[in-house]
């Protein structure tokens, strides 16, 4: 029998963060197919890491969600005006908002990269603190287009840093075997 395509999935249920009785059902799914000649567990297994990473990526980003959305101001009681000026409609005050805060998929790259440099959230937020004013993670999401992008950056130069750093220490290793088998 011959595999020509590989799904793997992976799932989250994580506690929701303001409420007693609310959990989070989160779920990835990947799928890959096989050209020929490809090795099926080994496909499998970089799928499996994939998949798991973007699972956390999404837990990670959703929690970020739910604090930001739960920080927000409540409803002004009845009679007091709501947020956008008397002349200015629902559709303006969004178009004047575009732009104002990084997109989604900057943020979703941002978590990326720190997972990858195996970050915590204090570590984190400790490094960013003073260039980019992330206190906590929420912040992340408030940084304007320019910053996210200098940040984004940054964090990828430091994940191909780490990656040359560790082909080269795999590169130092063999050649230390070949030494000792001559």
């Amino acid at each position: 029998m011959r595999v020509t395509e590989i799904s793997v999935s992976a799932g989250r249920k994580i506690p929701h963060p303001y409420e007693q009785h609310g959990n989070l059902t989160l779920t990835v799914t990947l799928k890959a197919e096989l050209a020929d000649g490809e090795h099926t567990e080994v496909n499998i297994g970089k799928l499996r890491e994939q998949v798991e990473m973007y699972a956390d990526m999404h837990r990670e980003y959703t929690l970020v969600r739910i604090h930001e959305l739960h920080k927000q101001p409540k409803p002004k009681p009845a009679g007091e005006p709501e947020g956008l000026p008397a002349d200015q409609t629902l559709d303006e005050g969004l178009d004047a908002m575009q732009g104002k805060y990084c997109s989604e998929s900057q943020v979703l790259d941002i978590l990326a990269a720190k997972g990858t440099l195996g970050l915590s959230d204090k570590e984190f937020t400790k490094r960013c603190r003073n260039n980019y004013g992330i206190k906590e993670m929420t912040d992340v999401q408030r940084l304007q287009p320019e910053a996210a992008g200098k940040l984004l950056d940054t964090l990828n130069n430091a994940v191909k840093a780490q990656d040359e750093l560790a082909r080269s220490g795999h590169a130092r290793s063999a050649c230390n075997r070949k030494k000792e088998d001559s």
